[in-house]
């Protein structure tokens, strides 16, 4: 940007451009500029968010959807009141959060969940607010599971909370395994050493890491022993597709009842 403004200001005094700040070659222009990896999604959108004031290219959950899918999360449009003993379970950002203080002095949360399909507000009462708040916070997605009734004051539907889980947390407790695919034909000559750093940021999880490995005359497939589990967060995926390729890298859940 500065360099464009002082360009247009040279050539309205009718200067030419003596330090060439700016070239008409595309090859030049893009030199220019420094190379830099591709963020993820997850960073990307932070940054709209905070520069713009609104995600402008997607929603926060669309990279999830996969995974909510495989925890059996209803989108909140298709919700109905629960039977009694019944629960839900959703997933969103939370857009909207409240703390507030009841007659008998104990504080209670309401919070505000947008899956992209609707909202719902989410009582938390006192202990579970306590238990959870840390994960209650704005522009945070999370996994909820209460119980669904009808809401007489507003009207639509709310959701009393019974618990709340964190997007790795929900991916640790229902995932089966961790699946990589790897080729010894694609694989860089560093690859041991990134291979090894990727896993030591996630490791100590409940998530067991299979992997399917390929060369020239035969394949074989083995379990990293339970040292080596991991927790599947964001960092974890992100870093190992950026290693293998994101097909390559396999999240797979157990089959859960709704």
């Amino acid at each position: 940007l500065a360099s464009a403004t002082q360009h247009k200001k040279a050539e309205a005094c009718g200067q030419c451009d003596l330090f060439g700040v700016l070239t008409t070659d595309s090859d030049d222009i893009e030199n220019k500029f420094s190379q830099v990896e591709k963020w993820p999604e997850k960073q990307w959108l932070a940054g709209e968010k905070e520069t713009l004031g609104l995600y402008l290219t997607g929603h926060p959950i669309n990279q999830y959807a996969n995974h909510i899918r495989a925890f059996h999360c209803k989108p909140i449009v298709d919700l109905s009141s629960d039977r009694r003993g019944q629960n839900s379970r959703i997933a969103g950002l939370i857009i909207g959060m409240r703390v507030m203080v009841t007659k008998a002095g104990k504080r209670m949360g309401i919070l505000t969940l947008d899956d992209k399909t609707a909202r719902i507000d989410i009582t938390l009462f006192a202990d579970l607010l306590d238990q959870y708040e840390e994960l209650l916070v704005v522009d945070k997605l999370v996994v909820l599971q209460g119980q669904v009734s009808e809401d007489f004051f507003n009207g639509g539907l709310k959701m009393n909370a019974r618990e709340v889980l964190s997007m790795d947390q929900a991916r640790e407790r229902f995932a089966s395994k961790l699946r990589l695919k790897i080729n010894k034909k694609n694989i860089p000559d560093d690859f041991k050493m990134r291979f090894k750093n990727i896993l030591q940021v996630a490791k100590g999880g409940l998530c067991p890491v299979h992997i399917e490995y390929t060369q020239e005359k035969a394949r074989t497939e083995l379990t990293l022993g339970l040292a080596w589990s991991v927790t599947p967060n964001d960092e974890l995926l992100f870093g190992m597709s950026k290693l293998l390729g994101e097909e390559n890298v396999l999240l797979h859940f157990e089959q859960l009842t709704s």
